[in-house]
C-alpha cells in the first residue's frame, strides 16, 4: 500500500481504540459513519469475545478496494484473545482527506 501513505496506520489505530474500548476516540475518528458508537458496541459485546489490538502484519489483511470515486471499501479482520484471527471483520470506507491523512466510516461490524 505504498501508494496509500497512512492508511493502515489509521485503520489500525481504530482497531486498536475499539479493543480498548476508547469510544471516545472511536467517535472521533467515525464522525458520519453509518454505524453509530452505541451499535459498534453492541455489536461486539453481542459477538462476546475480548477484542485485541491489531497485528504488526495487519497490512496484509486488509482487503481494500478501489471505488473510482475517490472513496476506498476495506475489509479489515478483527482479533480476539480467544480466537487470534476472528470471523469477525469491520467493513470501512476511507476517503484521504490530505495526503497520509484519512477519514474512516465504519459501514458494519459483522461475521464474516
Amino acid at each position: 500500500m505504498s501508494g496509500m501513505p497512512g492508511l493502515t496506520e489509521s485503520v489500525r489505530a481504530l482497531i486498536n481504540g475499539l479493543a480498548d474500548d476508547d469510544w471516545a476516540f472511536v467517535a472521533r475518528k467515525t464522525q458520519d459513519s453509518p454505524t453509530s458508537v452505541p451499535a459498534m458496541q453492541e455489536a461486539l459485546a453481542e459477538y462476546g469475545r475480548t477484542l485485541v489490538f491489531a497485528p504488526d502484519d495487519l497490512e496484509e489483511y486488509l482487503d481494500i478496494i478501489e471505488t473510482g470515486d475517490g472513496l476506498l471499501d476495506i475489509r479489515a479482520p478483527l482479533w480476539t484473545a480467544e480466537e487470534g484471527r476472528s470471523d469477525l471483520e469491520l467493513r470501512l470506507t476511507a476517503s484521504e482527506l490530505i495526503t497520509g491523512i484519512w477519514k474512516l466510516r465504519v459501514d458494519d461490524i459483522l461475521v464474516a
